[in-house]
């Protein structure tokens, strides 16, 4: 993800890229390269510059510490999602943001697809009317040896699927329904990759005003999939896609 944002960087007028950092200075040295910017293998030496913001994109196990030492260092943060392992850790980097006056964010970037924010647009309008329920599945077949990857180890990632695209729909759930999740049951299976992390997840969340969202996520598909359906009293939203890499379209 570290690369992607690089490249994100190089596309906007209204900010740069000024270094990189990484454990593996090899990598670090070629995404600085690409670039033309320098490279350290310490992320202290970043914090202790005079840089306005920072991405962090790195396995779950080192976003809060490196998150909260960014914060600490008056810098604002980006925190690839899921931005902590535990509920406790993303609330000790929310309260640190609000004490050192800085902007903390997560990247939760399934938003900003178009196809997302029309539909989003389409209920603000009224469009539908009134939405009561919401349907995502979600899910990629993963690789070979996919079970030995950081994600499946609960030790760095804090737990599988459901902390990787898991996160993305419900944050999907909570921004279609604009209601705080108040009810929630779910299910949890590793059968697929046998790892000691889940590799598929069928959740379901009530919100405060009834509203109902049906949530499945799995890495355990035969082709990346991305399906979203809304259900509104006056009408219905179906989204297929997200781009090239979850279907053929938006």
């Amino acid at each position: 993800m570290g690369a992607r944002w690089a490249e994100v960087i190089s596309h906007l007028s209204r900010v740069s890229l000024s270094v990189v950092a990484d454990a593996r200075v090899s990598r670090a040295k070629v995404l600085a390269d690409t670039y033309g910017v320098s490279y350290s293998r310490q992320v202290k030496d970043i914090f202790k510059s005079d840089l306005d913001v920072v991405i962090i994109a790195t396995p779950h196990a080192f976003l809060f510490p490196l998150a909260k030492e960014a914060l600490l260092a008056g810098k604002h943060v980006f925190v690839e999602k899921p931005g902590s392992r535990t509920p406790e850790e993303m609330r000790e980097l929310c309260r640190l943001a609000l004490k050192m006056k800085r902007t903390l964010a997560v990247g939760f970037n399934y938003r900003f697809f178009d196809s997302i924010r029309r539909a989003k647009q389409i209920i603000d309008e009224g469009g539908i009317g009134s939405v009561h329920a919401l349907r995502i599945v979600h899910g990629h077949p993963g690789r070979p040896g996919y079970e030995k990857e950081w994600r499946m180890n609960k030790k760095l990632s804090g737990g599988g699927v459901l902390m990787d695209q898991g996160l993305h729909v419900i944050d999907l759930a909570r921004f279609f329904f604009g209601s705080r999740t108040t009810k929630v049951c779910g299910y949890i299976s590793n059968r697929a990759w046998h790892a000691p992390v889940e590799d598929y997840a069928s959740v379901v969340l009530e919100t405060a005003r009834g509203q109902v969202a049906s949530l499945s996520v799995s890495i355990s598909e035969w082709k990346p999939v991305f399906t979203c359906e809304i259900f509104g009293e006056r009408g219905f939203i179906a989204l297929g896609g997200l781009g090239r890499r979850y279907g053929d379209g938006e």
